[in-house]
């Protein structure tokens, strides 16, 4: 039996602001074949609806791989959209984006910025 490759990249949910209490996705971890060792997840992003309302929280790995394949969208392609219909995915990152329309919110810590 061959065995499948692990994904280059890893997702985990670690908020949910659309589903009831006891059908929470926290916890869900992809894609469907993510290496679920105990891997470094640095980035933290955010998906939001048509409206731009937050749907979702998690972390990453996305933005912090090397792999050529891996654009960001991940999340968002694998399960925002299918499970909430997110639209948009945003990062955070402490300086200010290159460009400033990008920007979906602001903090006190940085910058939620779209891709």
């Amino acid at each position: 039996m061959e065995r499948k490759k692990n994904a280059p990249y890893k997702w985990t949910i670690t908020k949910d602001l659309v589903s009831d209490p006891e059908e929470t996705c926290v916890g869900i971890t992809g894609p469907h074949n993510a290496n679920l060792d105990n891997i470094d997840l640095p980035d933290r992003f955010r998906m939001y609806d048509d409206d731009q309302e937050r749907c979702y929280e998690g972390v990453c790995n996305c933005l912090s791989s090397k792999h050529k394949q891996v654009d960001g969208f991940e999340p968002l392609d694998d399960f925002g959209e299918p499970n909430a219909g997110c639209t948009i995915i945003a990062y955070f990152q402490k300086e200010p984006p290159r460009f400033p329309d990008s920007v979906i919110e602001k903090t006190k810590a940085g910058f939620w910025v779209m891709l």
